[in-house]
């Protein structure tokens, strides 16, 4: 348990009245705000304490910040945990949120995908990630706390034999200047084994825009190998020179030169002359030619 609330305020007024090179950077129209957030907070959760520590951000400041260390209790299926906290207050506290980690101790490890702490211990509680000045403060923040934690505890004890996995360089400096333990880096979706991604190139769909339709030819030195060029084969092409391959006339007249690809139409043979039919004709000729000559 924390020291009692009387002592703890007096160090507080003393820490919030101090001045020179260790005084802490809180403005002086919020630090009685700080006191009396700090004040409520300590008279429901008496296991917090008090300190002021160095904070060192992201950006190279060192900075003299108040925080409260301690436990807040928990309730998970009918038993009581106590959850180490540390709650750091920014500099522009009380208008921007407390920076909230679980503090394991070295026989308890974070909870692996956790729904509200990240893997440095940083808490994303819904009242740090919709925090509102004047309606927010500490003691709402922790009651909020020990109620999702109950749910779902961020800490459990460390088996035998654990081994810490491997993290990754850090890609840069975070975008919270407060930052000041290290932020668990975003895992990058890995591409599975089979699957092609649209953004790698070799979608179907993009050959197609390219081509207007899949090209056969290609079978050999495309990933999508024989389902492509079958693909190739049943898809209509479009009007253009007849391709070299067996010739498979179709049935019917057709008003295309071709009747296919690959099918040449050949023009029919010219007709036989008949000689008695011609004969005849000439016969009817001349019988027509001597008729008119009598006529005139």
């Amino acid at each position: 348990m924390g020291p009692p609330v009387g002592q703890a305020l007096e160090f507080l007024t003393a820490v919030l009245t101090q001045r020179g090179p260790q005084a802490v950077p809180y403005d002086e129209k919020t630090k009685w705000t700080i006191r009396e957030h700090l004040s409520d907070l300590l008279k429901m959760f008496p296991n917090l304490a008090i300190k002021v520590a160095e904070f060192h951000t992201n950006n190279g400041r060192i900075l003299h910040l108040v925080k409260s260390e301690g436990t807040i209790p928990i309730h998970y299926q009918a038993h009581k945990y106590n959850i180490p906290i540390v709650v750091w207050l920014p500099e522009r506290y009380p208008t921007q949120a407390p920076i909230v980690y679980v503090s394991p101790t070295p026989n308890m490890i974070i909870k692996t995908g956790h729904s509200f702490v990240d893997a440095s211990g940083l808490v994303h509680s819904p009242c740090i990630n919709h925090w509102l000045y004047p309606t927010s403060d500490l003691s709402s923040t922790c009651q909020e706390m020990a109620m999702l934690f109950g749910a779902e505890p961020p800490l459990y004890s460390k088996p035998p034999g654990y081994e810490p996995p491997l993290t990754t360089a850090a890609q840069g400096p975070s975008s919270n200047p407060y930052a000041g333990y290290p932020q668990q880096q975003p895992q990058h979706a890995q591409l599975q084994p089979g699957v092609q991604q649209q953004q790698l190139g070799g979608y179907p769909g993009a050959v197609a825009q390219q081509q207007q339709q899949p090209n056969a030819g290609l079978a050999s030195h495309s990933i999508w190998g024989a389902a492509y060029a079958a693909a190739a084969g049943s898809v209509a092409r479009p009007p253009g020179p007849p391709a070299a391959g067996p010739a498979t006339a179709a049935a019917g007249p057709s008003s295309s030169s071709s009747l296919g690809y690959g099918v040449q139409q050949t023009p029919p043979p010219p007709p036989v002359a008949d000689p008695k039919q011609r004969q005849k004709e000439e016969l009817i000729a001349n019988f027509q030619a001597c008729f008119l000559g009598l006529i005139e």
